[in-house]
C-alpha cells in the first residue's frame, strides 16, 4: 500500500525531498530502498531466477522452440489487453518471420496516446510509471508492472552471476 502512495505521489514526494536537509534526505532515501528491496528481493523474484537457471542446459533446438512459444503468447496477450495492438494479427507460422511484418513502433506513436499501450490486465494501482532518460530524444512516459519488475531483476541477477558477482 505504501509503494503505491510512493508511485503515485512521486512528484510531490521529490519536490518535498528536495526541501529537506540532508539527513532527512538520507532517512527517506533509505526507505524508499527498502521498498525496492522487498521488490527485488521477493520470492517470486527468486523462481524466476531458478526458471532462467534451467534454461541454460537448453539445446538452441529448444530455445528457438520457447522463444516462438513465449512470442506468441506475448502477441497474444498484447492483442487481447492492450489496445494499440488489438487490430495487429496473430502469429500462427513461424513468428521470427511474421514478426519482421509487424508495424514498427515509434515513440510518436507512444508519446501521442500512451495509454493505448497499456495492458488492461493491470490496474492502476499496479502500474509503476517511469520516463525514460531521453539520451536519443525526448523523454517518454511509459508503464510496467511489478511482475515485469521482478523478472527484469532475476535476468540481472543471472547475469551477475555470469560475471562471477553474483
Amino acid at each position: 500500500m505504501i509503494e503505491r502512495l510512493i508511485r503515485a505521489n512521486a512528484g510531490r514526494l521529490q519536490g518535498l525531498y528536495d526541501r529537506m536537509p540532508r539527513p532527512v534526505q538520507c532517512l527517506m532515501t533509505s526507505v524508499r530502498g527498502l521498498f525496492l528491496t522487498r521488490i527485488r528481493y521477493a520470492p517470486e523474484m527468486y523462481l524466476l531466477l531458478e526458471e532462467l537457471l534451467l534454461h541454460e542446459d537448453l539445446s538452441a533446438e529448444q530455445i528457438a522452440e520457447m522463444q516462438a512459444a513465449a512470442l506468441r503468447r506475448v502477441v497474444a496477450h498484447a492483442r487481447q489487453t492492450v489496445p494499440f495492438y488489438a487490430a495487429y494479427p496473430s502469429l500462427n507460422g513461424r513468428p521470427a518471420d511474421e514478426l519482421k511484418q509487424l508495424p514498427v513502433v515509434t515513440r510518436e506513436m507512444v508519446r501521442s496516446d500512451p495509454e493505448s499501450f497499456v495492458s488492461r490486465d493491470v490496474s492502476a494501482a499496479d502500474r509503476i510509471r517511469v520516463a525514460t532518460t531521453g539520451t536519443t530524444g525526448s523523454s517518454l512516459k511509459v508503464w510496467y508492472s511489478l511482475q515485469v519488475a521482478r523478472r527484469s531483476w532475476a535476468f540481472r541477477m543471472r547475469q551477475w552471476a555470469w560475471a562471477g558477482a553474483a
